[in-house]
C-alpha cells in the first residue's frame, strides 16, 4: 500500500508548501502506529531521486504538494514554488508525483485528498487516466463548488485563479462533473457536518451536499465549529476519520 496525502487550498497565498502539507501530520502518525510507515513529505524532485528500491515492499504514507514545480538546470533539479496556478496546472504536477512514487514503490497509489486537493486529484484522473491509482478518498472537497459566501472570501486569502474555479457556476466544475467523463476508479467521499454553512449543514466552509459525490462511497462525520475554527480544517484530527481511513486503506 502506498498512500499519497494531498492538501487543499492554501489559506494564505504566501504560506509555504510545507505549511500546507503539515495538516496531515496527525493522520500520518496514526497510520504509522498501525504499521504503515510515515515517509514524510515528498516533492516532485524527491519522488524521482529516492534511493532505488528504498520504498519497495513497504506500506507507507507520504504527504505531497502540487505547489512545487521541479525542472532540470544543468545537472541538478531546481524546485520553484507556484501557489497561484489553475487546478489543471496542479493536476499536471500531481502526475509527476504519482509517476515518481509508482516508480519507487512498485505499488498503485491510494490518494487521500483534502478540500481542493480532491478537485486536483479528480482532474488528474480525467486528464491522465486511472492507471496506477488504486482509489481516491476525498475529505471535505467542494465537488459541486463553494457557496457564494465562501467563494467570495476565498480570493481574500488565496489565489484568484483556483478560487474562481471553485465557484458553483464555474466552467471548470462543469467539465469536472460531466457525466460522460467520469473515471472508473473507486471513490470515497467524506463530508463534515454539524456547522451552519451558508444556510446548509456542512463543515463551516463546504456543505454536505457539495462534499458527497453520487455513485461514490459516502461518509458523513459530525463535529462542531467554534469561533474561527471550522470543522473543515479540524476534521483532519477526528478520531472517526482516522478509523474510516485506516479501514479504507486496509481494504484497497
Amino acid at each position: 500500500t502506498t498512500v499519497l496525502f494531498l492538501h487543499g487550498h492554501s489559506f494564505f497565498e504566501r504560506n509555504s508548501p510545507e505549511y500546507s502539507v503539515s495538516a496531515f501530520r496527525t493522520l500520518q502518525e496514526h497510520l504509522h502506529a498501525q504499521h504503515v510507515v510515515d515517509a514524510g513529505v515528498i516533492t516532485p524532485y524527491r519522488a524521482y531521486v529516492a534511493p532505488e528500491d528504498a520504498w519497495r515492499h513497504m506500506n507507507l504514507t507520504v504527504a505531497g504538494t502540487y505547489y512545487y514545480d521541479a525542472y532540470l538546470r544543468g545537472d541538478s533539479y531546481v524546485l520553484s514554488v507556484a501557489t497561484s496556478e489553475s487546478i489543471d496546472t496542479y493536476a499536471i504536477r500531481l502526475r509527476d508525483l504519482i509517476e515518481g512514487l509508482r516508480a519507487r514503490t512498485g505499488h498503485d497509489i491510494t490518494i487521500i485528498a483534502h478540500s481542493m486537493g480532491g478537485l486536483v486529484a479528480r482532474r488528474y484522473l480525467q486528464l491522465f487516466g486511472t492507471k496506477g491509482v488504486a482509489q481516491l478518498i476525498t475529505i471535505a472537497t467542494p465537488h459541486f463548488g463553494l457557496p457564494a459566501r465562501a467563494a467570495s472570501l476565498c480570493p481574500l486569502f488565496g489565489a484568484n485563479k483556483e478560487c474562481a474555479e471553485m465557484r458553483q457556476d464555474s466552467a471548470f466544475l462543469a467539465k469536472l462533473n460531466d457525466p460522460a467523463r467520469q473515471p472508473q476508479v473507486p471513490i470515497t467521499t467524506i463530508a463534515g457536518a454539524g456547522c451552519p454553512t451558508s444556510g446548509l449543514d456542512g463543515d463551516g466552509v463546504v456543505p454536505v451536499t457539495s462534499a458527497l459525490l453520487p455513485g461514490a462511497k459516502q461518509y458523513v462525520i459530525r463535529g462542531t465549529c467554534t469561533g474561527t475554527e471550522t470543522l473543515h480544517n479540524t476534521l483532519l484530527e477526528s478520531d472517526e476519520l482516522k478509523e474510516v481511513l485506516y479501514q479504507l486503506i486496509q481494504h484497497a
